[in-house]
């Protein structure tokens, strides 16, 4: 994926996850991290949310979507320790990307196995296609 896709995609996803009435700290502090191992400086970020009409539109292709999540799995599992809190953020973005509740479990408990068996995003893909 290229990085302007990546940075569309993580504006988008970051700017919902303000919108969020319910959003907290951590969310805002692990968004914030990804968007920086992304190359995204936090001057752009907050750019982007004070003018989010700069923010790039991007049509929904599931390997992008499923793409951007795999990397926003692997960016958390790196930085942060997997609480309970955090294992609920994840599957919070799981729902924003799409992904239904009836397998939020299976799918974020299989994300993080495959990030931290450093599983190549393609062949993660291919397994899911399935």
């Amino acid at each position: 994926m290229g990085n302007v896709q990546l940075s569309a995609l993580f504006h988008h996803y970051h700017h919902k996850t303000f919108s969020d009435p319910f959003f907290t700290e951590l969310e805002k502090e692990i968004s914030e991290k990804f968007g920086e191992d992304l190359g995204i400086t936090p001057c752009v970020i907050q750019n982007k949310l004070l003018n989010p009409k700069d923010i790039i539109e991007f049509e929904y292709d599931f390997d992008i979507q499923f793409e951007y999540l795999y990397s926003f799995y692997n960016s958390v599992s790196k930085n942060y320790i997997i609480t309970d809190k955090i294992e609920t953020i994840l599957k919070k973005y799981c729902l924003k990307v799409g992904f239904f509740n009836s397998n939020l479990n299976e799918l974020s408990e299989f994300l993080l196995k495959c990030t931290y068996s450093n599983i190549p995003f393609n062949d993660v893909l291919n397994a899911i296609k399935l």
